[in-house]
């Protein structure tokens, strides 16, 4: 079944429309701002540096009332920058509250932006066993697109994506009980930043996030789809740094087309046509020897990646071809049968 998009219930190029709150953890947590500017929107935590205070600022948006109970899938994305201010983390969520267990349902994504912590630069999910991490993706102050799609039906994760990376996953949404929330179902969607955690030598922190294009959708297909990645090679005994060229094509396992995606092949990156086909040229090694060239697709929000691999022979100067030497016992049976007739 091809993905559609079956109702959009927002999109934004800011976090306008999302209400500010905070989760105090330690000291005074009274300093906390969120500034909406045309296309994006910052939050900042512990503005005014108070020493000890160690806050996580939320900016949420909820739809009251809404029914999400059966939903199979749900797509909450945003493009998010590290500001200049060092952050503890920026998290991306998707929480799903039923008033009738009293249960908050949370697909959360995490991106640690705490050097000293021993998981700098990676993103996980928040499940019952603490953060589970998935990948290290590095950091920096450029926007990045962080998407989860959520499972209503089962109540699991379905995937995260960190730009064109797409990891897919099977755990279970984080579960939290409040027993004095009301009797609603209802879901919202929070982009949230914290400050980095104080101590005695360093008691003051200020942490911030830019936050731009932020969309929740709901879509038709249940699973994500698989695809397969082909690479052929315009030859594979070459010289060193000739120019060769490449060309393949990138498949659905539903029938699809794939439509405009990125391939890499061995670090060189090109565009394929709508229907999956790609083609380019990259220099070949400088050195003669055996080598690989590896094409991927990194995925998308609802693509699998796949990769696929093609070997070449460079031949260096005064070097004679692969196929040679298979040529040698005829030619010694030539020299010799000459030899013998003499």
């Amino acid at each position: 079944m091809s993905p559609e998009i079956t109702e959009e219930l927002y999109s934004s190029k800011n976090l306008s429309e999302h209400g500010l709150a905070i989760e105090a953890f330690s000291g005074n947590c009274s300093s906390y701002k969120k500034y909406d500017y045309a296309t994006y929107s910052t939050l900042v935590a512990n503005e005014a540096l108070i020493p000890y205070a160690f806050m996580n600022v939320i900016a949420g948006k909820k739809w009251w009332n809404y029914n999400w109970k059966g939903l199979r899938s749900v797509i909450a994305s945003i493009n998010v920058s590290s500001g200049t201010d060092l952050a503890e983390n920026i998290h991306l969520s998707l929480q799903c509250w039923d008033g009738a267990t009293k249960r908050n349902y949370e697909a959360t994504v995490v991106w640690e932006l705490n050097h000293w912590s021993a998981y700098y630069g990676w993103i996980g999910i928040y499940t019952g066993g603490g953060v589970k991490w998935l990948k290290k993706v590095g950091v920096d102050t450029a926007y990045h697109y962080i998407a989860v799609i959520a499972n209503l039906e089962t109540l699991k994760y379905s995937s995260v994506t960190f730009d064109g990376t797409t990891i897919p996953l099977t755990d279970p949404l984080y579960i939290v009980s409040h027993p004095d929330w009301g009797s609603d179902i209802s879901m919202w969607a929070t982009a949230e930043v914290a400050n980095v955690y104080p101590t005695d030598a360093y008691p003051s922190w200020k942490g911030t996030a830019n936050f731009t294009g932020a969309a929740i959708v709901t879509v038709e297909l249940l699973e994500l789809v698989n695809t397969s990645l082909t690479l052929s090679l315009a030859k594979t005994e070459v010289k060193p740094g000739e120019s060769l060229g490449f060309s393949g094509k990138l498949s659905r396992a539903d029938g699809a087309t794939p439509g405009a995606q990125t391939i890499t092949v061995d670090g060189t990156s090109v565009t394929t046509d709508t229907s999956g086909n790609y083609s380019g040229s990259k220099v070949t090694p400088s050195d003669a020897g055996t080598y690989t060239w590896t094409a991927k697709f990194g995925g998308t929000t609802l693509l699998l990646p796949s990769s696929t691999q093609a070997g070449l022979n460079v031949i260096g100067a005064g070097a004679y071809p692969s196929w040679l030497p298979l040529l040698a016992p005829f030619l010694l049976g030539g020299i010799l049968l000459y030899i013998s007739r003499r």
